[in-house]
């Protein structure tokens, strides 16, 4: 089964980078999705340097024009996307009364629009290839 393309949203840090080791391991391509900067440079390297092809795509998860760009570099550079993993997420620690409406805002943009967005933008190219959506979250 080696040689699929794997979409990591949220894949520079936790999650998200484990399952890119994982999957780099098993030989996939592998297209992390994070926010713009060092740490999905540092995700994409860590990965590279096991011998995996890998690359780093920055994507904005709130953004469904950032979603559909994001899916087509990765189909582009594969010839596919087989696999999309959902592992973006953002989490506010404190009490419910605390938060900020630009806050809770924030958690709904990331954990479940973006989730969304990005499903929507993968269908097409995961139904042509039989491939699959996996969504993990945490706390």
């Amino acid at each position: 089964m080696a040689g699929r393309t794997v979409l990591i949203a949220g894949g520079a840090g936790g999650m998200g980078l484990a399952t890119g080791m994982r999957f780099a391991a098993d030989g996939e391509r592998i297209a992390l999705a994070d926010l713009p900067g060092l740490k999905l440079d540092a995700a994409v390297a860590r990965i590279a340097a096991t011998g995996a092809d890998a690359i780093g795509l920055p994507l904005d998860i709130r953004s469904v024009a950032a979603c559909r760009e994001a899916v087509g570099k990765a189909r582009d550079r594969g010839g596919a996307v087989d696999i999309l993993v959902n592992a973006a997420g953002v989490w506010l620690e404190g009490p419910a009364n605390g938060v900020e409406e630009e806050q809770w805002d924030l958690v709904l943009d990331v954990n479940l629009k973006g989730a969304f967005f990005l499903i929507s933008a993968a269908i097409p190219h995961l139904s042509a290839a039989q491939g699959v959506i996996v969504n993990i979250a945490s706390d």
